[in-house]
């Protein structure tokens, strides 16, 4: 992968008791500058970041009920209207770990129903918290969201332990391509990013956004890049919403006028072409 498309997968996260306006405005500075995927923060900052990041094309992710999710059901969909209402363009809520640990899948299910109609045609992620989980119990959890129409399953809050290559590559292997899958929790560098990538990830959260794009080694590919419209659907499926193309990289007419439909953003070479 290319600098660039690594940057474009980055959720640029700033989830910290002490963030003041200072700390959200470099956050959304530097996703600007690096044109990240999105910038993740708590539902009181959405107003401020609406007007950091009008113009770009950096997305605003509300972190609701994080990091326990020890709230009901109707409050996380409450949460979530909200924060779409101030101008949240993806909501990431915790789920119940403790019903899931008690095996109680209507509970869970019932909650990510809501949370799922709640935030409506907006990217709708579900934190299952993997390090508290078996693998029994992450299975369950992914086949409940996959059935809902979650878009993305995020692996940890990074409040606790954070999650291992196979964590990722268990939640891939059951939500496939259906799903995105994002890492999350002490990725601080390319390595450890580039390492939940080849496991499966879509999406790596992380404060470390900068310190990963400008240490990432490029593998360049030998041949050139065809885009075809299956790659821009299974783009907006996975929240994906920039797609970076180089001289000789080919988007076929039909992949063309999907993206613009879905608001994906195509660059050529550091340019916007719309």
């Amino acid at each position: 992968m290319r600098k660039e498309e690594v940057a474009g997968i980055i959720d640029h996260t700033i989830l910290k008791m002490d963030v003041d306006y200072a700390s959200v405005k470099l956050v959304c500075m530097e996703a600007i500058r690096f044109n990240f995927a999105a910038v993740v923060v708590f539902p009181l900052h959405i107003p401020l970041c609406v007007k950091l990041l009008e113009d770009s094309n950096v997305k605003i992710c509300a972190a609701l009920t994080w990091p326990w999710g020890s709230r009901t059901k109707e409050i996380k969909a409450f949460e979530a209207i909200d924060a779409i209402s101030k101008g949240a363009d993806e909501c990431e809520v915790v789920v119940n770990i403790g019903a899931l640990r008690q095996k109680r899948y209507d509970v869970v299910e019932e909650e990510l129903v809501l949370f799922r109609k709640a935030t409506h045609e907006k990217i709708a992620k579900v934190i299952i918290e993997t390090c508290f989980l078996t693998d029994e119990e992450k299975v369950k959890v992914c086949e409940i969201a996959k059935g809902i129409g979650v878009d993305i399953i995020n692996t940890s809050t990074d409040f606790y332990s954070p999650p291992t290559i196979e964590d990722v590559k268990l939640i891939k292997e059951v939500v496939g391509d259906s799903l995105g899958v994002k890492a999350s929790g002490s990725i601080n560098n390319a390595k450890q990013a580039k390492l939940m990538i080849e496991a499966g990830a879509t999406r790596i959260g992380t404060s470390y956004g900068v310190e990963i794009v400008e240490g990432w080694v490029e593998d360049f590919p030998l041949v050139k890049k065809v885009i075809t419209e299956q790659e821009i659907l299974k783009a907006n499926k996975e929240g994906v919403r920039n797609i970076f193309l180089y001289r000789g990289d080919i988007l076929t007419p039909a992949a063309s006028d999907l993206a613009r439909a879905s608001g994906i953003a195509i660059f050529c070479e550091g340019k916007r072409l719309f």
